[in-house]
């Protein structure tokens, strides 16, 4: 079985879309149809750090067949590596996931919450004052902000707010720094591999 497909990005939240502009003389509906099923029926890891990826538009463009050698599962292969060689030959984005905060502390704190929520790779929007409180709204990494509750606590003295709410995903404000951490080899990733496989004589290479 040969797969031949484009790979394309979506907006994030997307999710995984597939079309197909291959001729069903070339290609017929039921073998296109396994395409797409092998294509949703699992999640497919990235080359980064090999976590799923998403948001991504793929479409079919050509396929072969043998009448007599073709198997089901020779798509389920073809389709799979397909996506992979895809993923390895074009530029990936790396999407963390950010909180929405709101903080509300006494003025004096307003400068020092600024300092944390940069450091953090953090986006403020500018305070406010409501009463005796300054308000700071904006969108912050959630990594950023694991341990931050308790150090938030004591510098407040228990007196200040801070509520999160989950944001989406946007993309990670120190990719080759976690890239570096986990330390991925897709190459190495033979569960995932992005090459062909070819028989001659009974034996694959």
């Amino acid at each position: 079985a040969v797969v031949r497909l484009l790979v394309e990005p979506l907006p994030r939240g997307s999710g995984i879309q597939f079309d197909s502009s291959c001729p069903t003389d070339r290609l017929p509906a039921s073998f296109q149809h396994l395409v797409r099923t092998h294509l949703m029926e699992r999640e497919h890891p990235g080359v980064l750090t090999g976590m799923p990826v998403t948001d991504l538009q793929v479409t079919l463009l050509d396929g072969l067949y043998h009448l007599k050698h073709t198997e089901g599962g020779d798509f389920r292969e073809a389709t799979c590596r397909a996506i992979r060689q895809g993923l390895m030959s074009g530029q990936s984005v790396l999407l963390e996931p950010w909180y929405q905060f709101e903080i509300r502390v006494e003025p004096s704190l307003t400068g020092r919450i600024l300092i944390d929520l940069q450091q953090m790779g953090g986006q403020c929007d500018p305070p406010r004052m409501e009463g005796l409180e300054s308000i700071l709204t904006g969108q912050v990494p959630a990594a950023g902000m694991m341990d931050y509750p308790v150090q938030f606590l004591s510098l407040t003295r228990g007196q200040g707010q801070l509520s999160l709410q989950p944001a989406g995903w946007f993309p990670c404000h120190n990719t080759d720094e976690v890239v570096a951490e986990i330390g991925y080899q897709p190459e190495r990733d033979t569960a995932n591999p992005a090459g062909s496989v070819f028989c001659s004589h009974g034996s694959g290479y």
